[in-house]
């Protein structure tokens, strides 16, 4: 199956900035960010990526994640590939990670 992986790598990385521009918030008087379901940054990393790279595993085995951050932004966006014999949390056990 091909896949659009290297494209939409390239989309997410150079859409980044304007991703953290548009969670920044002002709240008393400093600087928060939280994050913004609804751009396309975040469409592309979550749910484009995450599946290409899961198209290319065999789900039984591996569990593909992508992370922005939860409720706040993260400073280090990330791509997991998990062994589902050893872990299905980045939370515990060891994996596969692409820190962006």
């Amino acid at each position: 199956m091909k896949t659009n992986l290297k494209n939409h790598l390239v989309e997410f990385s150079q859409g980044w900035e304007s991703y953290v521009n548009e969670c920044m918030r002002l709240v008393d008087d400093s600087l928060r960010f939280y994050v913004t379901k609804d751009h396309r940054v975040y469409e592309v990393l979550i749910r484009e990526v995450v599946s290409e790279i899961q198209s290319l595993l065999d789900e039984r085995i591996y569990k593909v994640k992508g992370s922005v951050g939860q409720s706040s932004l993260t400073g280090i966006p990330w791509l997991s590939v998990m062994d589902k014999h050893v872990t299905e949390s980045t939370q515990e056990g060891f994996y596969i990670s692409y820190l962006f």
